[in-house]
Order: structure tokens, then C-alpha cells, then sequence
């Protein structure tokens, strides 16, 4: 894994679009893929590179035929002062028309869920809103391209300030307990 704020990163983003065309190949006739458009791994790439760059975290380029399994990150998360950090999973959910946050049923795993806009540079994702996974558990289920998804508009969802100072920074002393469930 390579940290994202290395300086030699931005130097990589032709490595990053390749390793973004080899998970759409690798992805080709899996079940758990759906592909919405043509560059539709570019635009996931770039929520997570968005991310990882933001909360100085390592990405995960490892290739998988089943994707990630809905979960991008796992996050040390602070409550409240005083609180122990609990371990989170993150899933960050790109689009180049970010007014809803959707979530396939079956795939609705992760603790937390990122929208972020893709504005068609794998280095350019824009981290706009999140929301908690119950939360999103109780949304409604509307069709959205031939599927059920959880759906939530953008503006119903929280802002990014609160998340960030929620998680802990690498570089902070945290004492951890564990993962939440």
C-alpha cells in the first residue's frame, strides 16, 4: 500500500487510471459488479483516492474479482472527548451525478457511507456528504438503472466537518477498542 500524500503520487495518476482499466477488466462478467458507465472503476478509483488523500490513509490497489466487498476503508472514529476510538468500515460512493447516495441492499455493509463527485480526473473526486450505514439501512429502496437501491438526496445527508473531526488523524495518540458492529 502506498500512502496518497507521497509526493511522488501525483506522478502515479497514469498508474492509477491503469489500475482502474485492470479492476474493469478483472470485474467483467463478476455478479457482484455493476457497471454503470464506461468509466465507471476510474470513478470509483477516485473516491478513494479522494478519501485516502483527505485522512492520510493507504488505498488499496490489491486487484479482486469481487470487488472490495463494499468496505474501502476501515477508520479510527471519535465520539466524543475523553471517548475511546472505535474502528469503522468506510465505503466511498462516486458519481458524476452525486444527488443521491445510492446503496445496493445486498451491499449495505459498511459503517459508514462517503458521497463523493467525480468530475472525470481520477485525482479529482470531491468528498461532498455522508451518512451513517443504519441510517441508510432505513432509507427508501427506489429502482435506480434497473436495481434496488437504498436512496438518500445528497441533502439529506451529514456534512463532511463533522466527519473529519470524528477521525482520528494519523499521527494522533488514540487508544482504540475495537471495531463497532
Amino acid at each position: 500500500m502506498m500512502m496518497v500524500d507521497d509526493p511522488r503520487f501525483a506522478d502515479l495518476v497514469t498508474a492509477m487510471e491503469q489500475t482502474a482499466d485492470a479492476r474493469s477488466a478483472l470485474h467483467d462478467g463478476s455478479p457482484s459488479q455493476r457497471k454503470l458507465t464506461s468509466n465507471y472503476d476510474r470513478c470509483g478509483l477516485a473516491g478513494e483516492i479522494a478519501f485516502a488523500r483527505k485522512y492520510k490513509l493507504p488505498i488499496d490497489l490489491e486487484p479482486r474479482r469481487d470487488g472490495d466487498r463494499g468496505i474501502d476503508f476501515w477508520v479510527p472514529l471519535f465520539m466524543g472527548p475523553g471517548e475511546k476510538a472505535l474502528i469503522v468500515s468506510v465505503d466511498v460512493k462516486a458519481s458524476a451525478n452525486p444527488g443521491h447516495l445510492l446503496v445496493e441492499p445486498p451491499k449495505a455493509v459498511a459503517d459508514i457511507y462517503v458521497l463523493c463527485r467525480y468530475s472525470g480526473g481520477i485525482m479529482d473526486g470531491e468528498l461532498l456528504k455522508w451518512e451513517w450505514g443504519r441510517a441508510v439501512k432505513r432509507a427508501p429502496i427506489k429502482d435506480w438503472y434497473g436495481k434496488p437501491n437504498y436512496s438518500l438526496k445528497q441533502g439529506e445527508l451529514q456534512d463532511m466537518e463533522l466527519l473529519t473531526q470524528m477521525i482520528a488523524v494519523v499521527g494522533v495518540n488514540a487508544d482504540i477498542v475495537g471495531r463497532a458492529t
